[in-house]
């Protein structure tokens, strides 16, 4: 088995026929349906041949051989073959066929050829960390770290205060049911988010890391691996109060939040108080990360 970083030039003739399924993905973008009215059709069956170029890379051998070459090389311009099948799907006039054909023809070695430069240059790797880590911290700067924890939690703990005396009356009833609502809203829209970062980042620490991305992005993902302890604790907690506040904003809504219901999950909230002071340490440490990546970003993009 090649040594991982280990070279190898490969030379080879790409090849994509259209009319056959010898790539996986063409089952999906050039069903078929699609084969068949192309071959029963006399100028369009002339007009579509196989794809086909030269090819030079080297490559990591580990990584890269000829099939899976032409498989992700395929990914790159399949958009043209959909658009391809689309018309001849739709019955469009062999003219407007033959364009798509032409444009798809044309196009392809030099979409793939500057794929291969990419991939064989290492940026290919950079884009992959960048995308992942920019995904992880998008909307970041949204979220006020307040509503995170400490505003819905104790919004709840309040709204459930009228319930917790036996004969509250229908109109209490509503409005806790109401205010239930709106701390759980709260919560998702800003605890939420910060858990599905938190969640995210500690995915793309370790994507990162098993890229050959740039020594920063590098540097960057082992970084939020090294912090994984803090953030899964933090991401634990949350889902702990994300989980309580639906629950009880449902027992509400279906009207079986009784005086001992009531007092069970204003205990749980109050349960949860060391949250707050989870998010307040980890808020510097997601809010350093932004800023760091977007350092990052600015260097690289």
């Amino acid at each position: 088995m090649p040594a991982a970083g280990e070279k190898k030039k490969f030379k080879f003739d790409f090849v994509v026929d259209l009319l056959k399924n010898d790539i996986k993905w063409l089952k999906y973008d050039f069903p078929s349906d699609a084969q068949k009215k192309a071959r029963s059709d006399k100028e369009i069956g002339k007009l579509i041949k196989p794809i086909k170029f030269k090819v030079e890379a080297e490559l990591d051998e580990a990584e890269w051989d000829e099939d899976r070459i032409v498989e992700e090389g395929y990914l790159q311009f399949r958009g043209l073959v959909k658009i391809l099948c689309e018309r001849i799907c739709q019955g469009q006039d062999a003219k407007e066929v033959e364009k798509a054909y032409k444009t798809l023809s044309s196009q392809a070695e030099k979409i793939v050829t500057a794929w291969i430069k990419k991939e064989a240059s290492g940026k290919a790797d950079n884009d992959k960390a960048l995308q992942a880590g920019g995904k992880a911290l998008s909307g970041m700067e949204d979220i006020d770290p307040e509503k995170i924890s400490t505003k819905p939690r104790k919004a709840a703990i309040t709204a459930l205060e009228p319930l917790l005396k036996s004969g509250a009356d229908e109109r209490a009833k509503q409005k806790a049911t109401d205010e239930l609502k709106t701390a759980n809203d709260d919560f998702k829209k800003n605890g939420g988010g910060v858990n599905d970062a938190v969640k995210a980042l500690l995915a793309a620490g370790k994507k990162i890391g098993s890229t050959k991305a740039d020594a920063s992005l590098k540097a960057f993902g082992a970084k939020i691996t090294k912090d994984k302890a803090i953030f899964k604790s933090l991401s634990s907690e949350l889902d702990a109060l994300s989980t309580t506040l639906e629950e009880v904003s449902k027992a509400a809504s279906d009207g079986k939040l009784d005086e001992k219901a009531a007092k069970t999950y204003s205990d749980m909230l109050k349960n949860l108080k060391s949250l707050d002071g989870s998010v307040e340490k980890s808020w510097d440490s997601l809010d350093k990360y932004a800023k760091d990546f977007k350092k990052i970003e600015d260097k690289l993009g």
